[in-house]
């Protein structure tokens, strides 16, 4: 069963994706005369609905971990971190790093459920980013109610030969997002750090590997670091 309007949404996503090039400017006065609806979270004041989001870190610094973790909890409409509370619904994970044994050996010391409406491609197939997938993506997301994608990770999902372009990043990568934030999903990657210099000072907006543009493409970035036996988020 699928939230009211959501069907629409579903309907007009392939009109939104003939006119994405167009040019249609509106007038301050339309603009002004617009209702929006207030901002509305998958994690509350921290993963907004609809937005695209990065999960950034060195290796080793637990970002499956928390992807898993927040799969589960929003997939449960549970709180995450015992904290920010979630807008239940169900969760796709294309995982191309870790692989099915793994992400079930983590998701069984994470959750003692089986009964969570999340769904897997983990088999490292070589999943990539492009119109034809990402259609494919919006049809599955609606047969199963899906409101979140999260893919693991960045560099192993899509074709850019250059990920310093910018217009290689936004043509492989980030028009294809917004077309699954335009059906309503929120979409989150995680994302590596380039390596730092020892004299030079971290700074984890910046740290991201790539063009800075991937920064200036998200709407919500969080910066994982190990610190002794404790991870900060």
């Amino acid at each position: 069963v699928t939230e009211p309007g959501i069907e629409k949404q579903f309907q007009e996503i392939e009109e939104g994706i003939k006119s994405e090039e167009s040019f249609n400017p509106i007038s301050l006065e339309q603009l002004m005369g617009k209702e929006f609806p207030e901002t509305k979270w998958v994690v509350e004041q921290l993963i907004p609905s609809e937005g695209i989001v990065a999960v950034s870190g060195m290796p080793s610094s637990y970002k499956t971990w928390l992807i898993l973790d927040l799969a589960i909890k929003v997939a449960g409409g549970t709180e995450l971190f015992d904290k920010f509370y979630t807008k239940k619904c169900g969760v796709l994970l294309i995982d191309e790093e870790t692989g099915e044994q793994w992400v079930k050996e983590r998701i069984k010391q994470l959750s003692n459920r089986s009964d969570l409406p999340i769904y897997f491609e983990a088999k490292r197939a070589g999943f990539k980013l492009n119109d034809e997938t990402v259609v494919g993506l919006i049809e599955y997301a609606k047969e199963y109610n899906i409101g979140l994608i999260i893919f693991d990770s960045l560099v192993r999902i899509h074709t850019a030969e250059d990920e310093n372009s910018s217009v290689q990043m936004e043509d492989k990568v980030f028009r294809h997002f917004r077309k699954l934030t335009s059906a309503g999903i929120t979409v989150i990657f995680t994302h590596h750090h380039r390596k730092t210099g020892p004299f030079q000072k971290s700074n984890p907006a910046q740290d991201m590997r790539g063009s800075g543009d991937i920064l200036a493409a998200v709407d919500c970035h969080l910066a994982l670091a190990r610190k002794g036996e404790s991870v900060i988020v």
